[in-house]
Parts: C-alpha cells; structure tokens; sequence
C-alpha cells in the first residue's frame, strides 16, 4: 500500500538503514532469520539495493531485533553506522547548506516528506538550541522500540554532523524521554557530555554557537538547485496529500491507542471540529478511515506466512488477540482466519 512507502527521497535510504540494523543485529549475536520473523523480507531481498522496504516490515525488524537484544547498546551501534551517504537525497540535500544551524532548518522543513512518526522541532535560546524529538501522545516512553529509536536518532544525527562540519562536536547535553538502560556507560562513552533519561521529550542539545559551524561541503550552486528540487518535492507532497489520505497516513503510523480525531487533529495542527469538517467535505468520515486502515492493514498482516494473531495483534498495538478479535468483528464483520484467506 502506498500509505507504507516512503517518499522517493527515503526509499532506498530505509532499505540501507534497514539492512545496517541487521548487519548490527547479526554481529551481537541475533540471527538474520530472527531479524526478519514475521516480515516479506528475505535474506536474498537484502542483497537488492532496489527492494523497497515498507514502514510495518522495518519496524518489525526493529522490533525483533530489541526483544532478542534488550541488554546491548543496539540503537547506539546502529546510529554509529549511519552517516550523511546512509540517508540518501536527504542526506546530499542537507550537506548542501553553509551551516550547522541552516542544515537543522532544512532538516525540520524535510521532515514531512519522511516516514517517521516523530516529529523533530529547534528550540534556540541565547545559550543553547534543543533539537528535540517529539513522539505522538500515546507513545509509550518506556517501550523497547522507542529506546532503540532514540538511541539510533540521537547517535545518527551527531555522527552526520560531525561528518559534515568536519570535527568532534559534542553536545551541550542529550536528554531521552525513555528510563536509563543497563547499559547506561555506553551512553557516556558515545556522547561525552552530560545525560539524562526519563526527560519529557528526547532532545540533541548544542551551545548555540555551534550553529554557525561551517559545513566544508556547501556549494552555493549546488544549494540552490537542491532547494529547487526540495521546494518541488514538497509542493507535489502538499498537492497530492487529500485531508484524508493525511489522516490515514497517521493512522498507519500512529500507536492503536491514539487512533482517535483528537490525538490526529493535533499530529496536523487543527481542531477536531476543523478535521471532521473537512473530512465532511471530501465525502468520508475519521470512522470510515479508521476501519479501513484496520481492515487493510490486520489483513496485510495475517496474510503473512508465519504471522499469527497474536503477532498481528501486537503489531497493530492491541493488548491481546481477544482485543483484536473484537475490533475485527466490529470493524469488518470478519474473523482473523476470514481475512487470512487471499
């Protein structure tokens, strides 16, 4: 489904990232066949640069990869691997600029065209700038996946930077909104500066004069074509992108518990009254979106080879299979073993 595919900017830069992960995985110890459980992907996929990696298929991965790892410091090892050639267009877009301060600007105009539920956001005082990452309300800080995404976010995007303006840099300090793993020395070791967990939102955070460090790779030409080629990109994604199909891509990628008009309208920066106007407008309601991303997605899943309810239920972020049976029942009419069926 479309709804699971990144935009042409991050198509092949997930299946790198993707395929590093596993590498990451492998080397601790969690096999490829662990990794890749209850995905379309196979170990030959991973040899073809041109396979696209679909949003449930990576964050399976990364989900099997945490369970199977819970007390190595997998999220930090990944992020290290991940540099400005790993994010692809993005990446090349963001070397462009003159600055450090003017890459975290452009990175934050970026972030619509990727596929990431969290969305970044540049607090700047006289002292300090937090480049804070915000996930949607419901998100569990606590969870295993948010750990290993912080961990790869945050030790991605200081090895990017530093790569970039071509010297150490270390943070002013680096907050986690996740509780203190066991591996709390890795942290150090990695960051250098001054950490703490269990913080309201994850955030990078640089003196402020470290935004005018020089990026040794911008070429003032070479900005101005991207910046076309960005603005381009980004009226096409505007123009293309119904209320509607906006609400589904949330509910795709948004946590079971915060499918309601309230927590969407928020994540787009309107009123619910507003969003359900709209959506009046085009001819559907947020309940009509709701049961058809349920619908299409439990039977994408359950079609999997291997998938069982339970994985399913959880994939989809229900408590139980009992939970997940109901909604089926509720939503569709239908049972998981009815929509196993092609």
């Amino acid at each position: 489904m479309a709804a699971h595919i990144a935009s042409p900017s991050a198509q092949s830069a997930q299946w790198i990232r993707t395929r590093l992960l596993i590498e990451q995985a492998d080397a601790l110890g969690c096999s490829r066949h662990t990794s890749l459980q209850g995905t379309r992907i196979t170990p030959t996929m991973l040899e073809q640069p041109g396979h696209i990696i679909t949003v449930p298929d990576q964050i399976r991965i990364m989900i099997n990869t945490v369970r199977a790892l819970p007390n190595e410091p997998l999220g930090i090892l990944w992020g290290k691997s991940l540099d400005v050639f790993s994010r692809d267009r993005m990446g090349l877009w963001l070397s462009a600029n003159p600055t450090l301060g003017k890459l975290l600007d452009a990175a934050l105009q970026l972030q619509d065209l990727l596929s990431s539920p969290v969305r970044g956001k540049g607090v700047k005082d006289k002292h300090y700038y937090r480049f804070e990452l915000h996930y949607p309300p419901t998100t569990d800080p606590s969870a295993s996946l948010v750990r290993l995404h912080n961990e790869s976010l945050l030790a991605g995007l200081l090895i990017t930077f530093q790569q970039l303006v071509e010297q150490p840099l270390r943070p002013a300090s680096v907050q986690c909104c996740h509780p203190q793993p066991t591996y709390r020395a890795a942290y150090d070791d990695f960051f250098n500066c001054p950490i703490s967990f269990d913080q309201r939102v994850t955030a990078l955070v640089f003196h402020t004069a470290d935004l005018d460090l020089p990026i040794r790779s911008h070429n003032p030409s070479i900005q101005t074509l991207y910046n076309q080629q960005i603005d381009h990109e980004l009226r096409q994604h505007q123009e293309q992108s119904s209320l509607s199909a906006q609400v589904k891509m949330h509910l795709t990628r948004l946590p079971e518990q915060s499918h309601t008009a309230t927590a969407i309208a928020k994540v787009i920066g309107m009123s619910e009254r507003t969003l359900r106007r709209r959506l009046e407008h085009e001819g559907i309601t947020f309940r009509d979106l709701q049961h058809q991303v349920l619908s299409e997605h439990a039977r994408e899943l359950l079609q999997r080879p291997g998938m069982t309810v339970q994985a399913a239920a959880e994939q989809l972020g229900y408590a139980d299979a009992s939970n997940f049976r109901r909604a089926l029942k509720r939503v569709t009419g239908s049972s998981p073993s009815d929509l196993r069926r092609p």
